[in-house]
Formats: C-alpha cells, structure tokens, sequence
C-alpha cells in the first residue's frame, strides 16, 4: 500500500480546486484496477489543467505568451472540431513558449498522450483483446502527472520573481536563520518551479544581491542573500555551470563593503563557487577578509584545503584573536564543513583557544559560551588542551561567570569520563568550588 499512500499524500497538494475534483475520477479508476480508464482520464485532466494555468496567466498576470497561445489552439478547435490534434500542441506549445515544463517534462507528457491514444481507440492486439497499460505504468503515469503539472502554480520567472521579492521583504522577520527560510521557500516556491526556472531566479538574484544600488536592494539584501544561497544549493550543478560559462560577467563586482561581505558569506556558504571567479575578484576579496578579522575565522574557501585555514586560525589566534568578537554562528559554519575527525579535533581546539586567549573577562565570557555550546562533541584530550592553558589566563578562570560555567564543563567531562583527574588544574577545580 505505500505507493499508493505516496499518490494519495500528492493529489491532496493539487494547485486548482477544479483540477482536485476531476482527479478524483482518476485516482478512483486507478485504485479500483480500471487502468485504462484511468489513464484516458489522466490525459484530460491534464489538458484541461494546462488550460486552465495559461488562463489563469493571462487574467492575473495579462501575459501575452498565455493569450497568444489560447487564442492559437481556439482556432485549431474551431478549424477541426472534431480533432484532438489540439491537445498535443498545446503541450508543446507551452514547452517551447514558456517555463512551465521543461525537457524531460515534455518527453513525459507526450508518452502519456501516447499510452491515453492507445487506451482510448479500439486497436486490438492479435485481433482477440483491447490494449490495457498495467499498474505500474498507470502509477507512474498518475506521478509525473502530478509533480509535472498538476502540483505546480501556474506562474513562471517573470510572474514569480514580483510574488518572491515581495514575500521575502514582507517577512524577513520571521526567519532568524537560513535553514528556517530554505524550508519555508521549500515548501511554498521551490518544489513547484522548474529547474530551468530556479536557474534564472539564480541569475536575476545575483544582480540583486551583488550588483544592484537602491532603497530596494539595499532594504532586503540579507534576506535576498539568503535566497541566492538557498537556490545555488538547490541546483548547485547547473549553477556552476553557468559561472563557468560567464566567469567574467559574474566576477563584475564593486569593490565595495555592500557587494564584498555578502559575497564572502555566500562563498561560505557555496565554496564551490570561489575557484569559478575571476583571480581580479579574488585579490579583492582576500583583502577585504583582511580587513574583517571574524572572516579570518569563517573565509575557508579561499584556502587549499581545512589544514591550511586551520594552521591561518591559530595564527590568527596567537596575534590577533582580540580586535573582534567570533559567534557561535561563524564557528557552526566551519562545523558544517569540518566533517572528519581530524578537522572535528582542529575545530575543537581552535574555539578552545579562542577561550584561553581571551584579553578580557568581557571576551572571555562571550568565548566560553562558544566552548559550552560545541564540548558535546569534545574528546576528552581537548578538554585536557582547555583546562591546562586555561590555567595560564586569570580573565578565564577570574571572571564572575567562570563558576556557573565551569561547573558545566566539568559535568560534561564527567559525564564523558567519571574518573578525570582534575588535580592538575587548581584555579579550575578552585573556581568551582567557589
């Protein structure tokens, strides 16, 4: 019964009322083993669904491809009322004229047309049976169908982008985090639009957040950013792909505070991109993450690999770890990418440092909650590596809120390990006592 509690679960998600309502006839002749029925209503419903979008584009949106369509295939149906020929080329007409359907889309829908012709005419095989598709092929029939046509709004790029661009400046916010608003733009956009679709909001996005200087732009540019992240992630593949064809018109950035941070968070987030742009692009970046120390933390990209950024951290650490403040959210993102156990334990020991270095009881305070947020995961060398240089530094150990913090830390150790020796570190063992 699972597959058909996956189609069940999809016709509820149905874009049009009235595309729901003649569904049903399907999913009935479906469940019920009347396949051939099933799919020469399915090719109806279709029709019928596209026709209905392309009206709904031309009413809503006044959009002139929808109505030069419509007004074409109104004149095929009234030149031959009796042909069907009309349906077939609505199909193709939408492929070729709009974003609708894509290649592979096409190919599915003109099989489906192929398998509703046989399943509706009398042609018989060896003269003594009508043709019949069988349940597989009905089923995957019924899902194209739905994910193909049936499950998308009839909009595309151009209709979209004045719907997202005012959605995200409405609610930015409601989302504190990147990964709250991928899976409300999932949900709402993502899943509903085409490849070809999501590739061309990439590139209009791009301009916006990188290139484009208004009260707009400037306005919603963190949460467009978020945005252009989201959809290079979703299509990563294409969206390299494109860069690579136009490195240098992609690479046309200012150098300028407003274009520079949201590109190097964006490379944080998609490092792929980094080595696609211009080496011009890449002078200007390096030196603007010189001039923001928290981005010698996160700017991973611009390294060879995780060895090296890491070596550049402690040294970073070691000279100039004072002049800002590094949060949670810059370390979780070299989390994110610091996936064996080797980088896990530089990581690890690179927030420790970033504690028992600290200048002051001010940092040192913001430090230490970086070290209780990640020590789940510490071994138990890299909480040795903390207290012991710890002990070396009284704004750790000296500071009000080191009591409540290390006794936190030292029930996380003993939790990890009920017979650690804390007798090496007396102002660590000292401050909790207090």
């Amino acid at each position: 019964m699972r597959d058909e509690f996956s189609l069940e679960a999809l016709k509820d998600k149905i874009h049009s009322p009235n595309t729901a309502n003649y569904f049903e006839e399907v999913y009935s002749c479906y469940v019920h083993g009347n396949y051939r029925s099933a799919v020469v209503m399915l090719w109806s419903v279709v029709v019928l669904d596209l026709v209905e979008k392309l009206k709904s584009l031309e009413e809503v949106y006044r959009d002139d491809v929808a109505t030069k369509i419509l007004e074409k295939i109104e004149k095929l149906k009234k030149d031959n009322s009796k042909s069907s020929a009309w349906e077939l080329e609505l199909v193709q007409d939408i492929y070729k004229h709009t974003d609708l359907i894509d290649i592979s889309e096409i190919k599915s829908l003109e099989y489906l047309q192929q398998q509703r012709h046989l399943s509706a005419h009398p042609v018989l095989e060896g003269l003594t049976r009508l043709y019949v598709p069988n349940k597989d092929t009905t089923r995957a029939l019924i899902r194209n169908a739905l994910e193909i046509i049936f499950l998308k709004p009839p909009v595309y790029t151009d209709k979209i982008l004045e719907k997202i661009l005012n959605d995200l400046s409405e609610n930015q916010e409601l989302f504190s985090s990147l990964e709250e608003l991928q899976e409300y733009v999932e949900h709402k956009y993502l899943s509903r639009l085409s490849p070809k679709t999501k590739l061309k909001l990439f590139e209009i996005f791009w301009k916006f957040v990188l290139k484009l200087d208004n009260e707009d732009t400037n306005a919603n540019r963190k949460v467009n950013l978020r945005f252009l992240i989201i959809l290079a992630l979703d299509n990563l593949t294409e969206v390299e792909n494109i860069i690579k064809s136009k490195p240098e018109s992609y690479s046309a950035i200012e150098n300028e505070i407003k274009f520079t941070s949201p590109l190097i968070v964006f490379l944080a987030r998609v490092p792929s991109i980094y080595p696609l742009l211009a080496p011009d692009l890449h002078i200007i970046l390096n030196k603007a993450i010189e001039k923001r120390k928290v981005w010698q933390i996160g700017a991973y990209f611009n390294k060879d690999n995780l060895v090296e950024h890491y070596d550049h951290i402690d040294k970073f650490i070691d000279e100039e770890m004072n002049v800002e403040k590094i949060g949670y959210n810059i370390w979780n993102r070299l989390n994110t990418v610091s996936t064996s156990k080797e980088m896990q334990d530089r990581l690890h020991r690179a927030i420790c440092k970033y504690y028992y270095k600290s200048q002051n009881f001010d940092s040192a305070d913001h430090a230490c909650s970086n070290v209780i947020k990640f020590m789940n995961n510490f071994s138990i060398e890299t909480f040795k590596y903390l207290l012991e240089n710890a002990e070396n530094n009284d704004q750790t150990y000296g500071r009000n809120q080191a009591g409540a913090d290390y006794k936190i830390i030292k029930d996380k150790i003993l939790e990890k390990d009920s017979s650690f020796d804390f007798t090496p570190y007396p102002h660590f063992i000292s401050t909790v006592d207090e």
